[in-house]
């Protein structure tokens, strides 16, 4: 993704120190109960921020279908943007724009290294344009994410652009459903593609709307469900929140995707739990132990492994199934194979009838960076939701918020062990990780609603003293 560099906008610099402790963390267990209204709809309008102008070009990147070919390369817009913000991104970083140093940022930064490290190595030193661009995807969005977000804010006004594009993109969905007819091809001038029978499911086409697979297009769209949700819920109420978040339902379902279906569902799971249970103090600790022995019944019980029964029954073709379990044993055997380096871009061992695609993320981590690089992205995910556990909000809206955030990144952590990521769906991924850490460590200027309530708190105590 490409775009001139603007400054980014002043935030407070925090101290480069490395820490995953919070003297004050609240426990997994104290994660917010979503009922209390915190502030009236007035307030929350005076709350709002614009989204930066830089974040808002980041977004606006992916609505341009248009990908031009250069040399040995693809350049999208979105990826033409991360190459040029790339640069003042990092400088950005390394000048505290993010605040402080966390795990995360090491890990990622890691992945990245390594990532570029093992393309280097397999691809040979005569081309390490391959390096440099796989470096940049890691990276980049997720510094984004870090810099450009850094207050409750800037989040909403985030959220509130991701939903946005999901209304704009529900009609856009819908139309190429029921018809095959691509929107944003017919305004870029793009052909409109055959539909072939493989993209037909439940009789309806698999909208990609401006994505390169309907799979991106449901992952990436579900990924906005629970921040739009609970950026409205606190202000607005639940219908309003329901009606906020409604089309990104809808692209979901429309893409056909049991991955993107995945995605959804979790959280809707996490948001249903977190409502029925919201009386009891430790319902996460008893959500992890039910999960944790589901797992343990299922590896004891079943004939073969919990990622082989994921693989095959999360999908909505038994062939699809059938075909995904192989691609996981035959994927496998090539990371003990190449467990250090992977397989970088070199083709993988498998039957003649296997397709070379395989749709699991953290397979192809480890098939094509090695278990190094396997371990270092799963390090940024499992860091990323730490910092969220430990993190202190102090309003119910950021609570609220910080809930959400968790819940995504539990539910796409789940959902691409049957999904690849890639393109603009992976930029959305890794800036989504990077937009957690400011519920750690946010930035010093308050929100107007923190000043709000900070002023409203600050009135009680006078009254009290003067009674006293």
């Amino acid at each position: 993704m490409i775009m001139k560099y603007t400054r980014f906008p002043s935030l407070s610099n925090g101290s480069a120190r490395l820490s995953l402790t919070n003297p004050a963390a609240r426990s997994l267990g104290r994660f917010s109960d979503h009922t209390e209204k915190t502030t009236t709809p007035k307030a929350a309008t005076s709350a709002r921020e614009r989204p930066s102008p830089i974040l808002a070009l980041f977004l606006t990147s992916f609505f341009v279908p248009v990908v031009w070919n250069v040399a040995t390369f693809s350049f999208s817009l979105s990826r033409l943007f991360l190459v040029f913000a790339a640069l003042p991104t990092f400088i950005a970083w390394l000048s505290g724009k993010a605040g402080r140093l966390q795990a995360t940022d090491v890990m990622v930064v890691l992945t990245a290294l390594w990532a570029a490290l093992t393309l280097q190595i397999g691809v040979g030193p005569s081309s390490p344009e391959y390096a440099v661009i796989t470096a940049i995807e890691f990276l980049t969005p997720f510094l984004l994410g870090r810099v450009l977000v850094r207050n409750e804010g800037q989040y909403r006004a985030t959220v509130r652009a991701l939903g946005w594009a999901a209304l704009v993109l529900l009609p856009v969905a819908a139309l190429e459903a029921l018809t095959g007819f691509r929107v944003f091809n017919f305004v870029f001038g793009l052909p409109q593609p055959s539909v072939a029978i493989d993209d037909m499911r439940l009789g309806m086409v698999r909208a990609q709307t401006v994505f390169v697979h309907p799979i991106l297009s449901g992952i990436a769209l579900a990924m906005c469900f629970a921040p739009i949700y609970f950026a409205v819920r606190p202000f607005r109420g639940a219908i309003t929140a329901g009606l906020a978040s409604a089309p990104v339902v809808g692209v979901v379902f429309f893409s056909l995707s049991s991955g993107a279906w995945v995605v959804l569902m979790t959280q809707m799971m996490f948001m249903a739990w977190g409502r029925l249970c919201r009386e009891i103090s430790a319902r996460w600790y008893i959500l992890a132990a039910i999960a944790f022995g589901t797992f343990v019944v299922l590896e004891v019980l079943s004939n073969r492994s919990l990622l082989k029964v994921a693989a095959q029954y999360l999908a909505l073709n038994p062939w699809n199934g059938y075909v995904r379990v192989v691609i996981l044993e035959n994927g496998l055997n090539n990371v003990w194979a190449h467990p250090v380096f992977g397989l970088a871009l070199a083709d993988w061992a498998r039957p003649a009838w296997l397709p070379s695609s395989v749709d699991n993320f953290w397979l192809v981590m480890a098939m094509r960076h090695g278990i190094p690089g396997f371990l270092l992205m799963a390090g940024s995910w499992l860091s990323a939701l730490i910092y969220l556990i430990l993190s202190q909000p102090e309003t119910k809206s950021t609570r609220m918020s910080r809930d959400a955030h968790a819940f995504v990144l539990i539910s796409v952590a789940v959902a691409i062990f049957t999904v690849h990521l890639w393109g603009t769906a992976l930029y959305l991924a890794m800036f989504m990780l990077g937009a957690s850490g400011w519920f750690f460590d946010p930035a010093d200027e308050p929100t107007r609603e923190r000043a709000r309530e900070a002023a409203d708190e600050a009135g009680a105590s006078e009254r009290q003293a003067r009674r006293s």
